[in-house]
């Protein structure tokens, strides 16, 4: 900022000349000093407001300061909260507060409000929130809001969150479980130096107990007379002012073990090389823990789990197994229910005693597995005739293969060629040939049962309906059959489990296919019943998965035998 006219010492000031960017007006106000001093406050006004001041003296030859900014139209207070603090804690006692305003111009009104309800004036900087409002505002989050006007109108405010909260309670905790015995409670009182007396109910102000001190023991009678469930205790204090203040906690009362009932396994179920599965309702409040044995031995813990554990079920032998479940509440009642069941482990050892070969008939007699007797009669009178290299699938309530190689019955090194149904086409899966995610699992009538049931009981406990099935009831009744069958009806669950059963055919056919390379592969029972289902969804994984050249000459047919295949294949095996 440059003078163009300086100020002289003993002159009259009648204009003053300031060259400076956006200067509007110059204001020239006199004081009149001490020892007629006269002092020129001159005010610069720069784009609508007043930007800077400095002082001419009339003692000095040409004196003026540094121009300084002093204020700006529309800048409000500036209110600094020293405390209380944000979400500092009170109860009883009141909270104090101090604050800092930064401001050039005088304070012309000050004021603060609980929650913006009502407006309480106050002066200079500190002071004591007002008693009565306290008392009004509710316990939880209470918002303080300071406000400061100053003399030019500017308004400026700043608020701050404080807790209110008469009690803390150490014990009980919340939604704690408690049995016959009432429970203990210790807490602080926020302001514990103005409460004159404290007291608690647990009928909703029924019946007032009076304590002293900050811990104690719930009245025995009054819990005696509760019932088992939620209880709400309800604690007061009253200060010497006649303010109350509560606060609640919520227990559980819970008197009686839990009572558990055993859906599955039944008693003396007959189960083999797989971990059944089991099927539990508990009834219980605060179920804490849940475990099962075999035969009294080791504890095998359980949450969400349906199924035994596979390497204990291995560890017990053949014959009855005890199974015995338990559960334990939150306070410490458990509970135990027990099932018997069968495990038979065992293949069966079968020894034929008579007829001897030859000898009791003096004809030839001939013996052979299902899957190789089934493929000779597709072979020679069914669908794989007149081809030499020809593969048969059972499908049904298993899933074996014959292979015809060359023109004749492949029965492998010690008569297990075919047993396809043990391969291994998923980590996880439907059981099957005593193993998870076998072809046998994906592929045959037990395996697309277990897998719809699985599938269905998922569905309905996560409250999607399933049309074919509207019960966890229904579930043991589903089989490949009805599976099947709500498919042909168009319902898009079975359909979704139709496909997973499909593409692991298709896959298993790859693998088949790029082994052997048959000129074709019949496929009996559920392939052939449900042909126009599971053919478009297999030769799509096919012709992904398999070379092409291989599947170029190998065609996938239905077994043409039919129900008589039995029959058939007897014949079959006599004609060899």
């Amino acid at each position: 900022m440059n003078f163009v006219n300086k100020p002289q010492k003993n002159k009259t000031i009648t204009s003053l000349l300031v060259i400076g960017s956006g200067i509007q007006t110059i204001d020239v106000t006199d004081f009149v000093g001490k020892n007629d001093e006269i002092s020129i406050c001159v005010f610069v006004e720069i784009a609508n407001y007043v930007s800077d001041y400095f002082f001419i003296s009339s003692r000095e030859e040409t004196f003026w300061d540094t121009p300084k900014l002093i204020w700006t139209e529309g800048v409000p207070p500036e209110i600094i909260i020293n405390s209380p603090t944000q979400l500092e804690v009170f109860g009883f006692d009141l909270p104090d507060f101090n604050i800092t305003i930064n401001n050039p111009f005088p304070i012309d009104t000050a004021w603060y409000t609980l929650d913006s309800i009502s407006n309480y004036n106050f002066s200079g900087t500190t002071g004591t929130i007002d008693q009565l409002v306290w008392d009004n505002s509710e316990t939880g989050t209470v918002t303080i809001t300071f406000f400061v006007n100053d003399s030019v109108g500017n308004l400026g405010f700043k608020s701050i969150n404080l807790e209110k909260d008469y009690f803390n309670f150490i014990t009980p905790l919340k939604n704690q479980g408690f049995g016959l015995v009432a429970p203990d409670f210790n807490i602080t009182i926020n302001g514990e130096v103005h409460v004159d007396s404290k007291w608690y109910t647990i009928d909703s102000g029924l019946t007032n107990y009076t304590f002293i001190g900050t811990a104690g023991s719930t009245d025995q009678s009054a819990w005696d007379a509760k019932g088992n469930g939620p209880i709400t205790i309800l604690f007061y204090a009253n200060n010497s002012l006649g303010n109350i203040g509560s606060d609640s906690i919520d227990v559980i009362k819970d008197t009686e073990s839990p009572i558990i009932v055993i859906n599955s396994p039944t008693n003396q179920q007959l189960c083999g090389v797989n971990s059944p599965s089991f099927d539990l309702q508990i009834n219980e409040l605060q179920l804490h823990n849940t475990w099962y044995s075999f035969n009294d031995g080791q504890n095998i813990t359980f949450t969400t789990e349906t199924q035994f554990n596979q390497a204990a079920w291995d560890l017990q032998a053949n014959g009855t197994v005890l199974i015995r479940f338990y559960a334990e509440d939150e306070v410490g009642h458990f509970n135990s229910s027990q099932v018997m069941v069968r495990k038979d482990a065992i293949i069966p050892d079968i020894t034929i005693i008579s007829p001897i070969f030859k000898e009791e008939f003096g004809i030839g007699v001939a013996l052979q597995n299902d899957a190789n007797a089934c493929a000779l009669a597709e072979w020679m009178m069914g669908s794989g005739v007149g081809t030499e290299n020809m593969i048969f699938l059972t499908f049904g309530t298993g899933m074996g293969a014959g292979l015809i190689l060359n023109g004749k019955i492949y029965s492998g090194a010690s008569d297990l060629g075919g047993e396809v149904g043990h391969l291994r086409l998923s980590d996880d899966g439907p059981i099957g040939f005593g193993k998870a995610g076998s072809f046998e699992g994906f592929c045959s009538g037990g395996g697309i049962a277990q897998l719809a049931k699985n599938t269905i009981k998922d569905k309905l406990e996560n409250n999607n309906i399933v049309g074919f099935c509207t019960s966890l009831e229904d579930i043991d009744a589903i089989t490949a059959k009805s599976v099947f069958t709500a498919a042909l009806q168009g319902d898009q669950i079975a359909l979704d489990i139709v496909k997973i059963s499909a593409e692991y055919l298709g896959k298993a056919l790859a693998i088949l296919i790029d082994t052997l390379n048959p000129e074709c592969i019949v496929i009996g029972s559920i392939y052939a019943r449900n042909e126009a289902l599971l053919k478009p969804l297999v030769y799509d994984v096919l012709e992904k998965e398999t070379i092409p050249a291989a599947l170029e000459v190998c065609r996938i047919l239905p077994a043409k035998l039919g129900d008589k295949i039995g029959d058939y294949a007897a014949l079959g095996v006599a004609m060899q």
